[in-house]
């Protein structure tokens, strides 16, 4: 959970291009749809339709937006209304890699925000995402093929909360990768084989060293250059696990079929590349597992491709 407020002239400067008046302050809250006043249409799943108005129906009992404290008083609401936000909306591209902002105009005196990033995945379960708390959210390789939303809970000075409002990324679409992404793990894919320069992370004080990570299409294999040896190589099977942490390291974690962990790093950060390499290597063991199924083609996005054989 987190907080969002502006600050008092006696704590701080006041950013002004954030908050301009005290009746028409901007909020900024991390998500992926540039649209604003955002509403479920009709051509959405209908699992994430229900799931929207269930959320709505539940916001007071989020366990990532836990209740507050509400003041009785003998004034009617719309004498004294609650805190609330206007033109809730996403600024930035919804692709892995891309940092996304959530904006607004704060009204009725909102001084705080409580924040929260959800994804939806398409089997119609929701994941409150473990540390994305902040008005900020960068998209990564777990978000490809789920739909991305933000709750904001507005707060006043008072502690009064008001009514929760939440905007999904790339309405009403999946999270995707952009063009450029996705043609090159579609030629990793093709040829079978994909090789990536990476860190890996050793000993207990997580030092660093230079090692190669080769996707192949039956199996993967992390190579060490410092040890000039094999450090994992291992065939694909539904035990395997590739995840990205949260925040802003490009960070991957493979967990191998017997519960061994490596943590691999992109060099130079680089997130985009990170991404390509995790849905490279979902991917292949998706292949794999289906190919023992005796099928020959998988799903990637919207399309169905082949791998080399």
């Amino acid at each position: 959970m987190s907080t969002f407020e502006p600050q008092s002239q006696a704590n701080g400067p006041v950013h002004s291009s954030m908050f301009p008046s005290d009746e028409e302050n901007i909020v900024h809250a991390a998500v992926n749809d540039p649209s604003s006043d955002i509403e479920v249409e009709e051509s959405w799943p209908g699992h994430l339709r229900d799931k929207d108005q269930s959320l709505r129906d539940t916001a007071q009992h989020s366990p990532h937006l836990p209740p507050l404290p509400e003041e009785h008083s003998s004034i009617s609401e719309e004498d004294d209304p609650l805190p609330a936000i206007e033109n809730f909306q996403i600024v930035g591209e919804a692709v892995p890699g891309n940092t996304l902002q959530a904006c607004g105009i704060s009204i009725n005196g909102t001084s705080l925000c409580v924040f929260q990033w959800v994804r939806h995945l398409q089997d119609g379960t929701v994941h409150y995402i473990e540390g994305a708390a902040q008005p900020e959210y960068t998209i990564t390789a777990d978000d490809v093929d789920a739909w991305i939303a933000i709750e904001c809970v507005p707060m006043d000075e008072r502690s009064r909360k008001g009514k929760l409002v939440k905007v999904f990324a790339n309405e009403p679409n999946k999270i995707t990768c952009d063009p450029v992404m996705q043609e090159q793990i579609e030629n990793y894919f093709s040829g079978g084989q994909g090789i990536f320069d990476v860190l890996l992370s050793v000993g207990e004080r997580n030092n660093s060293e230079n090692a190669i990570l080769t996707l192949k299409k039956s199996n993967y294999e992390i190579k060490s250059i410092k040890q000039r040896r094999v450090v994992m190589t291992e065939k694909y099977t539904a035990d395997i696990s590739i995840t990205v942490p949260y925040g802003p390291s490009a960070q991957c974690v493979i967990k191998s079929s017997d519960g061994n962990v490596f943590v691999l790093s992109t060099l130079e950060d680089n997130l985009r590349l990170r991404d390509t390499l995790v849905l490279t290597m979902r991917l292949f063991q998706k292949q794999a597992l289906e190919k023992r199924k005796g099928k020959r083609k998988v799903r990637f996005f919207n399309k169905i491709v082949s791998g080399s054989g």
